[in-house]
């Protein structure tokens, strides 16, 4: 019996901000990010790091292709280039809590307090 591969992505809380944005997210850099998404349910880290990068070389400031950069980066032991995507996002949206839960998974394994930027008060 052959097994089905998921292809269905979860979405984003920040994704139908992203839609109304003066610049929506270009439909080849969300296509990288899914395939980045698929290649990780299959266990391919490093493929997948691949389509990531090129999402946020795309569409840099695309806060779920450097959140998920960032994701790949700590899983591949990269702590340096996982937090410099993890901030990068927080710099496009402050508000923006997986890239402040991913420095915060940093802070814990180096035993250091995060320099996670405070969110703005509206």
């Amino acid at each position: 019996m052959r097994r089905r591969i998921s292809t269905s992505v979860r979405p984003w809380p920040d994704l139908e901000k992203q839609k109304k944005r003066k610049r929506p997210i270009s439909e080849s850099a969300s296509a990288h990010n899914n395939l980045g998404t698929v290649l990780i349910r299959q266990g391919r880290i490093n493929d997948a790091t691949l389509q990531f990068a090129e999402a946020v070389r795309l569409m840099p400031d695309y806060l779920e292709a450097r959140y998920n950069l960032g994701n790949t980066y700590f899983s591949l032991g990269k702590i340096t280039e996982a937090q410099k995507e993890f901030q990068a996002a927080l710099e496009t949206n402050p508000d923006f809590g997986p890239a402040r839960q991913g420095l915060a998974r940093i802070s814990q394994l180096q035993g250091t307090p995060a320099p996670i930027p405070p969110v703005p008060l509206r």
